[in-house]
C-alpha cells in the first residue's frame, strides 16, 4: 500500500473558520504605542482624510467599530455571522 493510501482526505475547513483563522492570524501580542500623543494621532488621520478628499465618501459608509481586548470572535460568531 502506497503512503497516505488509508488516509480519509480531510475535510476542508468552512468559509467561517478560514474567516477565524485569519483574523486571529492578525492578533499581536505587541504593546501598544506611546500613549503621549494619543491626540495627534487622529489629528494627522483627519488631516490624510482632507488631503485625499475622502470626508464625503466616509461620511456615507455605514459603519460599526468593534473595539476592545479579547472576545470580537465569539460575538461576531454568535450574532452575526
Amino acid at each position: 500500500m502506497a503512503e497516505g493510501e488509508n488516509e480519509s482526505p480531510r475535510p476542508r475547513a468552512s468559509p467561517y473558520d478560514e474567516a477565524v483563522d485569519a483574523l486571529s492570524s492578525l492578533i499581536t501580542k505587541r504593546s501598544r504605542a506611546d500613549k503621549s500623543n494619543k491626540g495627534d494621532r487622529f489629528d494627522i488621520l483627519y488631516d490624510y482624510i482632507k488631503m485625499l478628499d475622502l470626508e464625503e465618501p466616509i461620511s456615507k459608509m455605514k459603519v460599526i467599530h468593534v473595539a476592545g481586548t479579547k472576545g470580537k470572535l465569539t460575538l461576531l460568531g454568535s450574532g452575526f455571522l
